[in-house]
């Protein structure tokens, strides 16, 4: 009796299922950064369990404290990832006259610090400071280094 009622309803069940479990399983698209992107090209769904990773966008570098991978999680939503990539300046000039007097970084926030001296060649200039700051400003140059050598 029912055997005739289940082998209709079987194939039925089987489509139902698969799509309601295809809908639970997927995290859609990857969370939108706005200065950076996947390396990868993005797909509309992930499983469980894929991530996606990002790079920054030309002109921003990566704060290498925060991550810049995100994974899909077993409940189909993505885990959280905050922006982790900044602007700054590019690494700072040296003059005629003088070098950087700091170790060399990467990357150059908005507020940083450096020091100039007077290269090997070059004569100090009485009067003057002796390890001059220039600092990274707002719109991502570096303040003028004054002239201190000769």
């Amino acid at each position: 009796m029912f055997g005739n009622f289940f082998s209709h309803l079987g194939p039925r069940i089987l489509v139902l299922f698969s799509l309601f479990s295809g809908m639970l399983g997927d995290c859609g698209p990857p969370p939108v950064l706005k200065y950076a992107k996947p390396f990868d090209p993005i797909t509309s769904s992930y499983k469980p369990s894929e991530s996606v990773t990002y790079g920054c966008l030309p002109g921003y570098k990566e704060d290498h404290s925060k991550k810049y991978i995100v994974h899909c999680l077993a409940d189909s939503e993505w885990e959280q990832i905050e922006e982790f990539c900044e602007r700054g300046c590019e690494t700072p000039q040296e003059t005629r006259f003088t070098v950087v007097d700091q170790d060399y970084i990467l990357f150059y926030p908005v507020g940083s610090v450096v020091n100039h001296v007077c290269h090997r060649g070059a004569e100090h200039i009485p009067g003057h400071p002796k390890r001059p700051a220039t600092t990274c400003l707002s719109n991502y140059t570096w303040s003028p280094v004054p002239v201190f050598c000769k």
